[in-house]
């Protein structure tokens, strides 16, 4: 009976996870709405989580991330760490583009911005 129901949980954490994702824009939209009313309904609100910092760190921007971060980490198989080796092509190309091509990208996009939206 026990393997039953944990099978029935497995199979019930796949749905909900499989409703968040798929309307995981929806989801992003009403939370920056909340968050916007929350701002003009508690307008001190923002000026004392901004307070509660350690280091130059915001604390409850850590918090959520960490939350956020959680369930990836979870899914992360640390025995394939070992065998990095046998896949280095994807790595290597993942470090490539996130810091040369995104790196010049934002770059670029500084110096237009810059450029096209200061006071000459």
């Amino acid at each position: 009976m026990g393997g039953r129901r944990r099978v029935c949980l497995r199979t019930m954490k796949k749905e909900s996870s499989i409703f968040f994702s798929k309307y995981l824009s929806i989801w992003v939209a009403v939370c920056i709405i909340l968050g916007t009313a929350i701002g003009y309904i508690f307008p001190g609100f923002a000026d004392t989580l901004g307070e509660i910092e350690i280091a130059n760190v915001s604390i409850p921007v850590a918090i959520v991330l960490l939350i956020m971060m959680y369930p990836i980490m979870l899914k992360i198989n640390f025995e394939e760490i070992l065998n990095i080796e046998a896949n280095l092509k994807p790595l290597l190309l993942t470090l490539v583009i996130n810091w040369a091509i995104k790196l010049l990208q934002w770059h670029l996009l500084h110096g237009f911005s810059c450029a096209c939206f200061s006071n000459p």
